[in-house]
């Protein structure tokens, strides 16, 4: 924790509404594996807590918006590994996203936070996280740090960063996600009681529901979850992940020859 001033209580009239992604963190152009599931649960995370930053706290002046923003980014130090690592690492990554796409046979994909973070410095399905997030994983939390220019916010906090902090319950039941922020920190403090009940009870991926994309991606999985350290994505039987059959096309009547007589009358 910091020096700062203990922020203050949230006047009556001031309504709560739902979260909603920011301009300047879409998600929706580089789905696959890596960002539907890695890199779209911190961006939400950022977009749900820049949603407070931004268009409920400059409610209250730019003094409040100076203690919630800073004006330096956190330094992420990049992990450290030996090449061999980083590269079976990759490896297994690649290979699983690709066994959900042909419909092979596949173990569950397990990463650590520690293999997370790697993925996010040398994976180029996750390389916009570089320098802004990183997680860790403990028993069955996993917690993003995340440090996010805010220029394509607002005028307001132009220069600014949102330096932020939350733990995510995670969950995939009968094709539906959820994920659920628990100990959200703004600028090393808590966020208003207000807000952070209200966003506590806010399913993250509720607006990604319609995305075709994201719900091909979740058809090949049949759990997530957060247990033992780890994130565990569970794929769903071979069988049931086959990709649909091609329709093969009309074959085509064969052409008279040429030279074929007129018929006859």
């Amino acid at each position: 924790m910091n020096d700062l001033q203990t922020p203050p209580d949230l006047p009556p009239d001031i309504d709560y509404q739902p979260p909603s992604q920011p301009a300047g963190l879409s998600t929706g152009a580089k789905w696959g594996l890596g960002c539907s599931i890695g890199c779209l649960l911190t961006l939400l995370i950022a977009g749900t807590i820049i949603y407070f930053v931004y268009v409920k706290v400059k409610d209250f002046g730019n003094a409040v918006l100076d203690q919630f923003t800073a004006e330096a980014p956190i330094v992420f130090q990049q992990p450290e590994a030996d090449p061999a690592v980083i590269e079976a690492l990759t490896a297994r990554f690649d290979a699983f996203g690709e066994a959900l796409k042909t419909g092979a046979e596949t173990e569950p994909l397990s990463l650590t936070g520690e293999e997370i973070n790697l993925l996010i410095h040398n994976h180029p399905t996750w390389k916009d996280l570089a320098g802004k997030a990183d997680v860790a994983i403990a028993e069955d939390q996993l917690t993003a740090r995340l440090s996010i220019p805010l220029d394509q916010v607002g005028s307001l906090v132009k220069g600014r960063y949102l330096n932020a902090r939350a733990s995510i319950r995670l969950s995939l039941s009968a094709g539906h996600l959820e994920g659920y922020l628990t100990d959200i920190e703004v600028a090393n403090q808590p966020i208003p009681e207000p807000f952070r009940q209200e966003l506590e009870k806010q399913n993250i991926f509720e607006g990604s529901r319609s995305d075709p994309n994201l719900k091909v991606e979740l058809e090949r999985i049949a759990e997530i979850r957060i247990e033992g350290g780890r994130l565990i994505l569970v794929p769903r039987p071979a069988a049931e992940r086959q990709p649909p059959a091609a329709t093969p096309a009309p074959v085509p009547a064969p052409a008279a020859p040429a030279d074929a007589p007129p018929p006859t009358i």
